[in-house]
């Protein structure tokens, strides 16, 4: 019966002794498991930091390069519009200025040009004023000066009017006639009286009618001219012409 039960206690002895090792056995096997799983997520943890960092580091790189070119391309447009600025102001600068030159350039010809025509015109006076000194008609007006007598013109005073108008005046009538065609021929020899410049009174004297008289047919005149501006007279659109 004593080696029944110490045959019972031994086999109870090494059951427990296997349950121990076993237990063990798998204590340390969970706990390596554990240990396996924490490092697992460990490194897993660390390489999802590692990618957050990369993916930051992209973003941020990809800002940063965003960032400067949007600079260059700021300062290039900057640069390139202050450019066409200067362009501008310089392509100004010079169209004022050649304006300028031409409007001086245009001042001194219409200056010359106007002190060659008065030296001209005054050429012409003289030489016309001396022409018609010679004319019988000259004599006869100059005899009626300051008397109220009948100045008769025949046909030779007219056609020696005409010649001096026609040549010395850079042919006037015809000139008279293409712009007004409507004038009869004692129209025109009045426009021709009034250009060599005889006064109302000379004037009231060859047609032996009043001052007045002449005055109102000159002004009846300027009507049938076509003369609307109040400021021009026949005689100065005559002597113009």
């Amino acid at each position: 019966c004593k080696r029944i039960n110490d045959k019972q206690l031994s086999t109870d002895i090494d059951s427990l002794e296997r349950f121990a090792d076993k237990y063990m056995l798998d204590l340390y096997s969970q706990k390596g498991k554990y240990f396996e799983e924490n490092i697992n997520q460990g490194r897993q943890l660390e390489r999802q930091e590692n990618a957050v960092m990369v993916r930051n580091g992209v973003i941020l790189f990809i800002i940063v390069t965003v960032l400067l070119l949007a600079a260059l391309v700021y300062v290039y447009l900057s640069k390139r519009k202050a450019l066409h600025a200067q362009e501008i102001k310089y392509m100004q600068d010079q169209y004022e200025m050649e304006l300028d030159s031409q409007r001086k350039e245009k001042e001194y010809l219409e200056k010359e040009h106007n002190l060659l025509l008065e030296s001209k015109n005054k050429q012409i006076a003289l030489l016309k004023n001396g022409l018609f000194e010679r004319l019988e008609l000259a004599k006869k007006i100059k005899d009626a000066k300051g008397q109220s007598c009948h100045i008769v013109i025949n046909d030779n005073d007219w056609n020696q009017l005409y010649s001096l108008l026609e040549g010395g005046e850079e042919y006037f009538v015809s000139k008279l006639k293409e712009r007004y065609p409507s004038l009869s021929n004692d129209e025109i020899q009045m426009c021709m009286l009034i250009r060599i410049g005889l006064s109302n009174e000379d004037m009231a004297n060859i047609y032996c009618i009043t001052v007045n008289s002449m005055k109102r047919k000159l002004y009846s005149f300027k009507e049938k001219m076509g003369i609307t501006d109040k400021n021009q007279s026949v005689r100065n659109v005559i002597q113009g012409l």
